[in-house]
């Protein structure tokens, strides 16, 4: 297994290589080293006061460097595994901000825009394109589903009332998703895309504003 080496885990070990090099006589010596800036600050193991035996220091002094930083290394990962959970709570959050910034806007918007032309006239079924994002027939969420994950802002099919904590609040610049735990429905750049349109012109495509009342209003991250 390799592990990856920063430059201050790098120069941590070199220090303690040098260290190594000078008479030891207490672990204490090596406590400042454990407790430097290569651990969060307050993470680093406690000070040790039990003198090192002349075999444990003969050990230290013949490890190879990269052993050593190895070591210190897999000590941090260790150190920072609270951190790291804390950041992987919130990883799901950002998936659509980093998709958006390998794509500008002018490229985002057409891919949305053409995938709800592919299923405007497409009709609708209760749980139509939950099970798939490819699907013969789309409800009111699977719809809106379908056009976010053209745009790669959606890796699976979310129900209205899951729609209703996507993305941030409020809306958008140039997409907009309203939703409760009946209903869902969006606009881009003010055209609205709607399964209720459909009785009106068979197409999910409409220009007539609609009521927003009891909608949670949601926008995509950077849209």
């Amino acid at each position: 297994m390799t592990i990856a080496i920063t430059r201050a885990q790098g120069a941590a070990a070199s220090l303690v290589l040098a260290t190594l090099a000078l008479p030891i006589t207490a672990a204490t010596a090596l406590a400042p080293l454990l407790d430097g800036p290569a651990f969060p600050a307050g993470t680093g193991p406690a000070p040790l006061d039990a003198p090192l035996s002349a075999a444990t220091v003969g050990l230290l002094r013949s490890t190879p460097a990269a052993t050593l930083a190895s070591v210190q290394a897999a000590e941090l990962d260790a150190y920072r595994r609270p951190i790291r959970w804390r950041v992987e709570v919130k990883q799901a959050r950002w998936d659509a901000a980093r998709r958006l910034s390998r794509l500008p806007i002018r490229a985002v918007l057409p891919l949305m825009r053409a995938a709800g032309d592919r299923i405007a006239t497409l009709p609708y079924v209760l749980g139509g394109g939950h099970g798939s994002f490819d699907a013969a027939a789309y409800d009111c969420s699977g719809s809106v589903s379908y056009v976010l994950r053209a745009a790669g802002l959606l890796e699976r099919p979310l129900t209205s009332g899951a729609l209703a904590a996507y993305g941030d609040p409020g809306p958008g610049e140039h997409v907009t998703i309203y939703a409760n735990s009946e209903h869902a429905f969006m606009t881009i750049d003010g055209r609205r895309f709607d399964t209720s349109a459909l009785d009106g012109g068979g197409s999910r495509w409409s220009n007539a504003p609609a009521s927003t009342a009891g909608y949670v209003v949601r926008h995509p991250v950077g849209l």
